[in-house]
């Protein structure tokens, strides 16, 4: 039996390129909305007939012609528009049994949250996230979707360079040093450098943890 896979927002197909030599007999399916991404996955797989690459907005064209086994959304929920619409659309191309595997970064509380929807802004990357989840609002949106959790959440905690990540992100200097302003006046967001644990030194440390589990529709 070839389970069959769909990998939202799957980008140039790095998920993938790890799953497919790892995993059981599977066709892959990636799908994203950047026709840029798309091209990268279709050349890295270009001699694999068990990959497609479909570039498109969401899961429209699916339905009624596809169902899969597994879909796969990681890091992706958090630039969606009308997530809990587009998450309850699965239904319609989910096989009997199937499972929606999610992995997204949340924040450990609301204080901390707060201070990274703040820092974007701070960084001028408004635009760049649609949703900063906390462990507990990133639940209900599952709930308020129509799908259950079937297995233990998992949450894997990495450390991850800020400065750095709004290098690759493209900010600007000026918006780099406001950050860095915002991050030596930590003192006015009380346990958020408890909870997130960030460290300033030559880099500024902060963790980041990911959420990762397994749903179902109700």
């Amino acid at each position: 039996y070839t389970k069959t896979v769909l990998d939202l927002c799957g980008g140039p197909g790095v998920l993938a390129s790890e799953l497919v030599t790892r995993a059981c007999k599977q066709r892959y399916t990636i799908l994203d909305l950047s026709p840029e991404m798309c091209n990268i996955a279709e050349s890295r797989f270009r001699d694999n007939g068990d990959i497609d690459v479909i570039c498109a907005d969401w899961i429209g064209d699916l339905i009624g012609h596809r169902r899969f086994d597994v879909i796969i959304i990681k890091n992706a929920l958090h630039v969606l528009e009308n997530a809990q619409y587009k998450l309850r659309l699965l239904n319609n191309i989910m096989t009997p049994g199937g499972v929606i595997i999610v992995v997204e970064t949340v924040s450990p509380n609301h204080e901390a949250n707060l201070f990274v929807r703040k820092l974007f802004e701070e960084a001028g990357l408004v635009g760049y996230k649609k949703h900063f989840f906390t462990e507990y609002s990133l639940k209900r949106l599952f709930k308020e979707a129509g799908l259950i959790e079937i297995r233990t959440p998992q949450r894997i905690d990495q450390v991850m360079d800020l400065i750095d990540w709004m290098t690759k992100k493209g900010v600007e200097s000026n918006h780099m040093e406001s950050v860095c302003r915002m991050i030596r006046s930590l003192n006015k967001y009380g346990n958020v450098y408890r909870s997130m644990k960030i460290q300033e030194a030559d880099r500024v440390m902060m963790l980041r943890r990911q959420y990762c589990t397994v749903l179902r529709a109700i």
